[in-house]
């Protein structure tokens, strides 16, 4: 059976709740699931509570933006306690960072003549945290764009007219903190952010060191050669694999979780994740 270690709910920009989640993936028949939404870990109780009751595995997950000099990548935790109070209070950060960014969004495209409010963004995002998707979604909705795309093209991409950039924390710092709490790191979709992996090589020997336990190996748009690599690189340097669809629901058209016949993750990748979380936490005890 399939798992899936990546996936979004309406807690971040996700069209699904985590009920809705874990009833789509019992539909495709998966075993092992992960809500990795962006910046917060706010879902993953009732996730877990709609996991039990049907009889799937819900592990711990949430996925950050992080800095490592010059570059930003983003980085999945899983296996954390989502309840750990030194967790919720960094993940707090980033929610006061996110809510003052999206102020200062609208401000710019209120200065443009473009009539939005607050209010009207939140009825997008009734649960969790409010983001740029968001935003989009009622510019959409207004016809001053025609598309999610259009929007962040003209007005919420970086070095568009009303871009604002946000507080992230360091890879150091996520890494640190996650694993603070139970967890385990690993770089989401390597080769969105090196499409040759000529680079990445180079990058993951800085990162290892530093608290990089693992590679998102299994993306839908990796290849078999690309996922061949990724793993002759995980070996190298004695990482766990992962994988998972990033799955957003209906705001990406022609996408879907794990377990049909376009994408599969291998549940045995589930089990190094889980040796590596163990591992972490006696080292962390031992301290």
């Amino acid at each position: 059976m399939s798992i899936d270690l990546h996936l979004h709910s309406t807690y971040s920009d996700g069209t699904l709740s985590p009920a809705e989640i874990v009833e789509h993936g019992r539909k495709r028949g998966l075993r092992s699931l992960s809500l990795t939404d962006h910046d917060t870990i706010a879902g993953i109780s009732e996730g877990a509570a709609a996991a039990a009751r049907e009889n799937i595995e819900m592990v711990s997950g949430v996925e950050l933006s992080v800095e490592f000099g010059e570059v930003t990548f983003h980085l999945l935790g899983y296996f954390f306690d989502h309840e750990d109070t030194g967790l919720k209070g960094k993940i707090a950060l980033l929610q006061q960072a996110r809510d003052e960014r999206n102020r200062k969004i609208l401000s710019r495209l209120q200065a443009r003549g473009i009539d939005i409010s607050m209010e009207e963004v939140l009825k997008f995002s009734p649960v969790g945290q409010t983001g740029r998707p968001h935003i989009a979604q009622v510019l959409k909705e207004k016809g001053v764009v025609s598309s999610m795309n259009q929007a962040f093209r003209r007005f919420l991409g970086k070095g568009a007219c009303a871009y604002v950039s946000r507080f992230v924390y360091s890879f150091d710092e996520a890494a640190a903190f996650l694993k603070e709490s139970g967890g385990i790191t690993v770089l989401a979709h390597p080769a969105q952010i090196d499409p040759t992996l000529h680079r990445l090589p180079g990058l993951v020997a800085q990162l290892a060191p530093r608290g990089l336990d693992g590679l998102e190996v299994y993306y839908p748009s990796q290849s078999s050669s690309i996922r061949k690599k990724l793993k002759a690189i995980a070996k190298r340097y004695s990482m766990v694999i992962s994988g998972g669809s990033d799955y957003h629901g209906l705001i990406r058209p022609g996408t879907d979780m794990a377990g049909g016949a376009k994408f599969w993750v291998p549940g045995e990748v589930l089990e190094g994740m889980r040796q590596k979380a163990s591992e972490n936490r006696h080292i962390r005890d031992d301290i």
